[in-house]
């Protein structure tokens, strides 16, 4: 299986014109990475970067980060949902 493409938050905030609302479907590639054990870690370091350049910048729906930590939790992973709430309060 080929790992996938890697997109850089930037890039994908210049798709949105101005502070338009996350969008669950844009950020996909990024929210995907969530699911493998150092993209927890990537994000994080991803949402910094982004929150330098613009701290009001709208980042990737919390809901749906807040989703994927319950499927950690509910998987028994606590490590993985607590890395991910704490990225979802970043948002």
């Amino acid at each position: 299986m080929r790992p996938k493409k890697r997109i850089p938050i930037r890039r994908i905030r210049r798709k949105t014109p101005g502070h338009a609302p996350a969008d669950t479907v844009a950020w996909a590639p990024i929210l995907n990475q969530l699911w493998t054990s150092e993209g927890v870690t990537q994000v994080s370091q991803q949402l910094m970067e982004a929150r330098r350049g613009d701290p009001k910048v709208p980042l990737f729906p919390e809901i749906t980060v807040g989703i994927i930590g319950q499927d950690y939790l509910r998987v028994g992973e606590t490590k993985a949902a607590i890395e991910v709430f704490i990225i979802s309060l970043k948002t």
